[in-house]
């Protein structure tokens, strides 16, 4: 090729299948030399391995970390499976087993994922595979892959889940390679973004191990390090991922070097196990040999190497207390178990180790508690600490208080209770005095101390015995016996059964004699459960030493629904205290004096209304100001605020000022919050600051609305004379009713399912605008039935569907033909455009319009009939030939009744 000055050309090469394999394999491309001779040749280390893809160049530094900053997104570099082409290998179903990448930052979160490339273009398209969530260090991690398939071009990366950069490394590249490297915001969008467009020169430091037939590599980086002499003797064991996809790793460890080299199953204290760190429990000034073995499908990982070390002291593996002012305020005598040690006088530096011997040791066992005495010649606060994880440190949950303010020269007890989670064997126990009213707690193991002493004795922890007997767990006790709906309460018992082979059986029913709706619950020692209802717990105890079963006596715990304080309410605030201020609240029998409750109080008065009905409110504010404002909220819906469009009143704001309180038929029955609110200069706000601000709240109890309303809307065909108007047909038939009634008409309420029963009735005149109120009782309060109107000449006519009954409710029969029930549309006629109605012509309600109408209805015709006739159709006042252009097409028609 020929370049000009200046230009330059990305150089592409096929793939090829090398001869051997080995770690620096290089491309050399060079051009023919000019005057300018330093880049005239350009060479390119990679390494040629049988299984692995990398874009990383193990002869370049990263150059930097890419990620996203205040989002998330996907980076991903592009692979080909190669079938066939893994020298020496030939693979023809490649699985990708192991992934590593390179970091600059750490703590922040990702997952890996595999895509396929079937996205536009040959973009990433289906997530193949998705790591559990990951945590970035810098450096490179190694992490496992579950033997994800993949064929022909894949994509891997590392999908950013956080909103800080995740430092995925990078190497410079430049120009970047086309139609390989991509990436999307946020995270699991699917528009991808070539870096090639934004001239982004970032190459990942990203690498793919496919799996081959083949152990896995031997583990690295052995700690401790071979030969190591330790200060202590309870060191964690850890190693590194070698590489090579192991899915497990053995663990051997013997003080006998030839069975942990011959793999000797004597030795193996921990197999196939899935972390890198394994702690063993081990004698002091003792030397030991250890290997891990790094396991997969494919087998182990041959010819590891034996390591070694020697352990130190338990004793030298804790910090030293030092004391300014020595033996002053000193431990006289400690009595736990077998020990019983007495020291007269305290000797220099104030710090004490005893040997793991005589009376300076004893055996305790877990989860037995065991009484720890503790004296001092002076009065002091007393700790003590027990190295429960064997890490060489007293840390801050393995310490408890004896004593505060001990009595001098009087034995302080504590009740020790090694847990059963406490690792077994010889121990470190650290026992520290120091005077009364100065600090002695959780952190003070190591503290620098001006008073006090410090006593570090070896015990013998020892796994729990087994129980015995019946056992008698006593009470069932709850955390609470009356708890808000849909709360929580912790359930425990009020005597412990020692030992192990205990087992428990927690029982949840709706009576004291568990008859009733009775539940199985957990297995634990404890139990929390959710309570919806009044509801009794209890516990059966099981030794399996003994066979023998104990149960608890059980415990009732009630539900409060009080939705006034199951509910937590957001907390007024303002700047100003107490400049203006809120002194008297009348209201629905609440009558409140009181004077500044700066910035806010929850008054323990209540007041009842009923949903439906008004109720005055006054207030009184002293002293008052013209910008002042008052305003007070209901949370009518029970939904922790005050935010819905009925739940604020404005008042008329002045000094001794009122409001009229309508409480919507639809309040929620029960206790409510109210909250009366002052603000100066602004409307005021349930909630956040306002200016020179006092706020009450208290209880209203609603009690439900004592009938329900029904509000129909309907149109009789025979009636209808247009524009959403019908005839004042009773008035024109000589009844004296106003011009504003139309005619009666019944209401019935039916059974939503069959036989669809009468329930409810109500009869009333309906008035010419073809809008009626039905009452019925306030028990049809949440039940469905279906609305039937019948009326003296026109077709009984049913709602299309069950209707849900509120405090109010409302249905319009006249906005559709499938509004009345009937198959296909629904049994009404349109009377004019978009107006619908029922049809006419039943005069004798024999629920049909036929001939036999109209043989009624003939006599009236031929006579000239006026007055109150069925047979008036068209509600004129009197019966002619009208009535009967109205009535014929229903009869023609077959009209009937049409219901479920």
């Amino acid at each position: 090729m020929s370049l000009a000055p200046g230009a330059s050309q990305v150089v592409t090469f096929a793939s090829y299948s090398p001869t051997s394999l080995s770690t620096n394999d290089q491309i050399n491309v060079s051009v023919p030399a000019d005057d300018a001779t330093y880049n005239d040749t350009k060479n390119w280390t990679m390494q040629v391995t049988p299984n692995v893809y990398t874009y990383k160049n193990t002869a370049q530094a990263n150059s930097g970390g890419v990620g996203f900053t205040g989002g998330t997104g996907d980076f991903v570099a592009k692979f080909n499976s190669n079938i066939g082409q893994n020298y020496p290998y030939n693979i023809n179903n490649p699985q990708i087993n192991e992934i590593k990448v390179d970091f600059t930052t750490t703590g922040q979160p990702y997952n890996l994922g595999i895509w396929d490339a079937t996205g536009p273009g040959g973009t990433p398209g289906t997530l193949l595979y998705q790591t559990a969530s990951l945590t970035t260090a810098v450096g490179t991690a190694i992490i496992p892959i579950p033997d994800v398939p993949v064929s022909g071009d894949y994509f891997v990366g590392v999908r950013q889940t956080g909103t800080t950069n995740v430092g995925f490394a990078f190497q410079a590249e430049s120009p970047i390679r086309p139609s390989t490297f991509y990436y999307t915001s946020p995270t699991g969008t699917t528009t991808w973004t070539d870096f090639l467009v934004t001239n982004s020169a970032f190459r990942f430091a990203i690498e793919v191990s496919v799996h081959i037939p083949v152990p896995p590599n031997c583990a690295i980086n052995l700690t401790p390090a071979d030969g190591l002499t330790l200060l202590c003797d309870n060191p964690q064991l850890s190693w590194g991922n070698g590489g090579g996809g192991p899915t497990g790793y053995d663990v051997y460890l013997s003080t006998n070097q030839a069975d942990v080299a011959s793999l000797n199953p004597i030795a193996l204290v921990s197999a196939n196990q899935a972390g890198t760190t394994y702690t063993p429990t081990l004698a002091s000034s003792t030397t030991y040999y250890w290997t891990v073995i790094p396991k997969n499908s494919d087998g182990d990982a041959a010819g590891c190497s034996v390591s070694t070390f020697t352990t130190g002291v338990l004793t030298n593996c804790y910090c030293a207390p030092v004391y300014g002012t020595q033996c002053n305020g000193t431990i006289t005598n400690v009595s736990v178990g077998t020990i019983n040690n007495t020291t007269s006088t305290c000797v220099a530096p104030g710090y004490n180790a005893y040997p793991a011997s005589g009376s300076t040791t004893t055996d305790i066992y877990q989860n037995t508690p065991t009484t720890l005495s503790v004296t001092c010649d002076a009065s002091s606060i007393i700790s003590v600490w027990i190295d429960y994880n064997h890490d060489g440190n007293f840390d801050a949950s393995e310490w408890n208080q004896v004593d505060l303010a001990s009595t001098a020269n009087t034995a302080s007890n504590f009740t020790l209770n090694i847990p059963n989670t406490s690792f077994t064997g010889l121990t470190a126990m650290r026992i520290r005095s120091r005077f009364a009213t100065n600090v002695n707690g959780a952190i003070d193991a190591c503290t620098t101390m001006g008073s006090g002493e410090s006593e570090d004795y070896v015990i013998n922890i020892l796994p729990e015995p087994p129980c015995t007997g019946t056992p008698n767990p006593g009470n069932t006790v709850a955390s609470s016996s009356l708890v808000c709906n849909g709360s929580t309460v912790n359930l425990s018992l009020q005597n412990a059964t020692g030992g192990t082979g205990v087992s428990y059986q927690w029982y949840s029913a709706d009576d004291a004699a568990f008859s009733t709706n009775v539940q199985t619950l957990g297995t634990a020692s404890t139990q929390t459960a959710t309570v919806t209802a009044n509801t009794y717990y209890r516990c059966v105890v099981t030794c399996s030493g003994s066979g023998q079963i104990g149960t608890s006596t059980e415990v009732l715990v009630n539900v409060n629904n009080d939705g006034c304080t199951c509910t937590t309410y957001c907390t007024p605030t303002t700047p100003d205290a107490c400049d203006e201020f809120i002194t008297n609240v009348t209201f629905a029998g609440i009558n409140q004096t009181s004077g500044c409750n700066y910035p806010y109080v929850f008054f323990s008065q209540t007041g009842s209304v009923t949903a439906g009905n008004s109720y005055p409110f006054t207030y009184n504010v002293t002293p008052f100001y013209t910008s002042d404002q008052v305003s007070v909220f209901f949370d009518w819906n029970h939904d922790g605020d005050f935010d819905d469009i009925d739940e604020t009143y404005v008042t008329n704001n002045l000094q001794n000022g009122s409001a009229n309180i309508n409480v919507p038929s639809t309040a929620v029955p029960g206790n409510t919050r109210m909250r009366v609110r002052l603000a100066w200069a602004q409307a005021p706000t349930p909630c956040g600051a306002n200016s020179f601000s006092d706020a009450e709240d208290y209880c209203v109890t609603v009690a439900p609305p004592s009938t329900s309303t029904l509000s129909l809307t309907m149109f009789l065909q025979g009636y209808y004379i247009g524009s959403g108007t019908m005839q004042p047909v009773l008035n024109n038939q000589g009844m004296p009713n106003p011009t504003t009634d139309c005619d009666d008409v019944t209401v019935e309420l039916h059974d939503a399912a069959s036989p669809y029963g009468l329930a409810h009735t109500f009869s009333g005149v309906l008035p010419t605008n073809g809008t009626i109120s039905c009452t019925f009782p306030a028990s049809v309060i949440g039940n469905s039935y279906y609305i039937v109107v019948l009326q003296r000449n026109h077709v009984q006519t049913w709602s299309a569907n069950p209707v849900t009954m509120a405090a109010s409710t409302s249905y319009n029969f006249s906005t559709g033909q499938n509004q009345a029930y009937g198959s296909p549309d629904g049994n009404q006629t349109e009377v004019e455009a978009g107006v619908w109605a029922f049809y006419a012509g039943d005069v004798n309600q024999d629920l049909t319009i036929d001939g036999f109408d109209y043989i009624d209805m003939d006599p009236n015709i031929v006579n000239g009939d006026c007055g109150y006739y069925a047979t008036d159709i068209t509600g004129d006042g009197c019966v002619d030939v009208f009535d009967f252009l109205v009535t014929s097409p229903n009869i023609d028609a077959g009209i009937t009744i049409q219901a479920p």
